[in-house]
């Protein structure tokens, strides 16, 4: 999130810590299957398949991120900074939360992923289906993030101001806002990612090949270094994720 993070246990049980102002650390006491969190809100999905979310309590960007989660059963969910939005089993996206920008306004069609910024929300269709094309791109809200990449993508990632996605060949494509380098990848023909990662104004990246001085599972990242997140010791990661300005491994 913006201040927090959360992670899901063996046992699936959710454990958040940071900021806690709104209560959106203060997970709840049931299992889950995934967790997103955005600005002072978290959201998951229970191992039963449906929407909990905690925070913004009494806060004044209440815009009904944790009050308007929808009923059903779903299989995918992401938060933006005061938005949330999730695919349900049938692969129809709802939203809920602020939609000043249309954020919370999904086209229509099926979708595999999604991720959500500060006023977007992007998502990936089917690949070999006939969904929303064979991996491609839809965006929906703020204008400067819209002009999404044609190609083939399996994984999709928003910070801030700018999305990036990794094609199903590894190598990434980034737009929107770039500011601070953001949304340009490392000059590096050959690298290969295995996944990614958007925080407010940096993205990062676990490397699949071994180019230059990188080695397999190494992290690379690039964009703003205000705060130190371009993290550049060489160590190896499972897994990461990118909050506002800082990274977690």
């Amino acid at each position: 999130g913006s201040n927090h993070t959360c992670a899901i246990s063996a046992e699936n049980m959710v454990e958040c810590w940071g900021a806690d102002s709104s209560g959106q650390s203060g997970a709840l006491n049931m299992t889950f299957s995934q967790i997103s969190s955005g600005y002072v809100h978290s959201c998951g999905l229970t191992t039963e398949g449906s929407v909990e979310c905690w925070g913004a309590s009494g806060d004044d960007f209440d815009y009904g991120q944790v009050t308007g989660a929808p009923e059903g059963q779903f299989a995918y969910i992401t938060s933006g900074d005061f938005h949330s939005c999730a695919i349900s089993v049938d692969g129809l996206v709802q939203c809920w939360g602020r939609d000043d920008d249309g954020q919370s306004t999904p086209p229509e069609g099926v979708f595999t992923s999604l991720t959500a910024g500060t006023a977007h929300t992007c998502g990936i269709g089917p690949l070999g289906s006939s969904g929303n094309g064979d991996g491609e791109i839809e965006c929906w809200g703020a204008n400067a993030q819209l002009s999404s990449p044609e190609g083939a993508y399996g994984e999709i990632t928003g910070g801030s101001y700018h999305t990036c996605a990794r094609k199903t060949d590894g190598t990434v494509d980034c737009w929107g806002s770039s500011s601070d380098g953001q949304s340009t990848p490392p000059d590096l023909e050959e690298v290969r990612f295995t996944q990614i990662s958007a925080g407010g104004d940096f993205t990062c990246g676990l490397t699949a090949d071994f180019v230059g001085d990188y080695t397999q599972n190494e992290l690379l990242c690039w964009g703003s270094n205000d705060d130190g997140q371009l993290y550049s010791q060489s160590k190896k990661f499972l897994y990461l994720s990118a909050g506002q300005s800082y990274v977690t491994g």
